[in-house]
């Protein structure tokens, strides 16, 4: 399967990242609500508010079906995910991001351990995380240093336990605010406790109908919605409830606290400096992320952001998990083009200009939400 194109290819980024943030800081990112862009994504209607999170958490659910008959259109045979499988990412080719390497929990010691403000606190071992009722959803993982138009993004099924039903066994006391998650690798981070409550949050032991790979976070990774791989823990060993916030490993060198993921767009076809042949029509692919708001609208242009035109939308949720664009080129002409992809979440917020800014520019520290810009060619 083709990977996925970008101006950067993953292992120069994977290199970038590893300098840490330093590497990163090269502009501020705007805050939310000054993401509004100017040019506006017209007569789009967001989606409603996610509905109040029920009293009853999930116990058993199955993945969001894709529908199995999907439009032909050549172009899309592109995108970097399997369509006959449901649009997931394989486990080979689903970015690999750590802080310390790959950590090598012992499968026969290794427990989970629950402390702090609980009732009753807990340790589990893995046989008993996998005698508690499972859950299996389909989600999509984004690093948080993720550039624009990067490959740091993947869609995989995962299956686990309800992280809210385990913290409700555990007794959650009244006075507890933030859970803090500790790895193997001594990789830390913190989220409000409703975060945690939320009955889409989970602790996952499969991916993709797979025993959880090593360097994807074996025997127990965190998974919740709405924020970046950085809040979502691989090699998890223990859950502390407390009172106070306390700052990750990532949020001590300046990145987000919150880390809730920006919306944001990749152009897949063409790609950067493509020739396509003039008088033949093509189809402008890719792929948008949101928080738990979703993408609502996606719009294409081919001359740097001057015009636009409402790209389709791929059915299938478009919440949690990414959502798949297209746009079809009647006959383009000989000349020279600048394409690029906008989308709007559920909020109203639009992706920021592309202006000319790097490509890694944006990103620390909330991530970014500037649009992929691709100049090609038609002759």
């Amino acid at each position: 399967m083709r990977q996925p194109v970008s101006p950067v290819s993953r292992r120069d980024v994977l290199k970038i990242l590893s300098l840490g943030a330093g590497a990163w800081i090269l502009t501020a990112c705007g805050r939310r609500d000054a993401i509004q862009a100017t040019q506006q994504i017209a007569q789009r209607t967001p989606s409603p508010p996610a509905p109040t999170i029920a009293a009853t958490h999930v116990q058993q659910t199955a993945p969001t079906p894709f529908p199995t008959e999907l439009p032909e259109i050549p172009g899309l045979r592109s995108l970097p995910v399997d369509f006959e499988a449901g649009r997931l990412t394989p486990i080979d080719a689903f970015y690999v991001q750590s802080y310390n390497g790959v950590a090598k929990p012992d499968p026969l010691t290794w427990r989970l351990s629950l402390n702090g403000a609980f009732e009753n606190p807990m340790e589990l071992s893995m046989a008993d995380i996998r005698a508690r009722p499972s859950v299996e959803v389909m989600r999509t993982l984004e690093c948080i240093g993720n550039p624009v138009g990067g490959n740091l993004i993947g869609n995989a099924t995962w299956k686990g336990i309800s992280l809210r039903a385990l913290l409700e066994d555990a007794g959650l006391m009244p006075e507890a605010k933030f859970l803090s998650f500790y790895s193997e690798d001594e990789y830390e981070t913190s989220i409000p406790v409703a975060l945690g409550l939320d009955e889409r949050s989970l602790l996952v032991y499969e991916m993709n109908g797979e025993p959880l790979p090593r360097e994807h976070g074996s025997p127990l990774r965190v998974l919740l919605p709405g924020v970046y791989g950085q809040k979502q823990p691989k090699w998890i060993v223990s859950i502390r409830a407390s009172e106070r916030y306390k700052k990750g490993t990532w949020e001590q060198k300046g990145w987000s606290d919150e880390a809730t993921i920006q919306i944001n767009s990749r152009v897949e076809t063409p790609s950067l400096r493509q020739t396509l042949p003039a008088g033949i029509s093509f189809y402008i692919t890719g792929i948008a992320m949101a928080d738990t708001s979703g993408v609502t609208g996606v719009d294409v242009s081919i001359d740097d952001g001057q015009t636009w035109q409402a790209a389709e939308l791929l059915p299938g949720p478009n919440t949690g998990v990414w959502t798949l664009w297209y746009w079809k080129w009647e006959k383009p002409e000989p000349g020279k083009y600048v394409v690029l992809a906008r989308a709007m979440d559920g909020n109203g917020v639009v992706q920021m200009a592309s202006g000319t800014f790097g490509v890694l520019d944006n990103v620390f520290p909330n991530g970014s939400s500037l649009m992929h810009r691709v100049p090609i060619t038609v002759s």
